[in-house]
């Protein structure tokens, strides 16, 4: 079963923030101009951080 991915989102000025919530282990923050960068942004880094979970044989939530 797929858990779902909490992220938080705030607007800092200029740019939206975002970041993974605590369902997923370490820390993952993001930025982009639009709310729709940030999206793509969110599952770009969360593809990368996977990714180094695996090559580093770690769980993967």
């Amino acid at each position: 079963m797929m858990e779902k991915i909490i992220v938080d989102v705030a607007w800092c000025d200029r740019n939206y923030g975002g970041s993974l919530g605590s369902n997923v282990p370490g820390a993952v923050v993001f930025t982009a101009p639009t709310f729709e960068a940030l999206q793509k942004e969110a599952k770009e880094s969360l593809e990368f951080h996977i990714e180094g979970l695996v090559k580093n044989r770690e769980d993967v939530p």
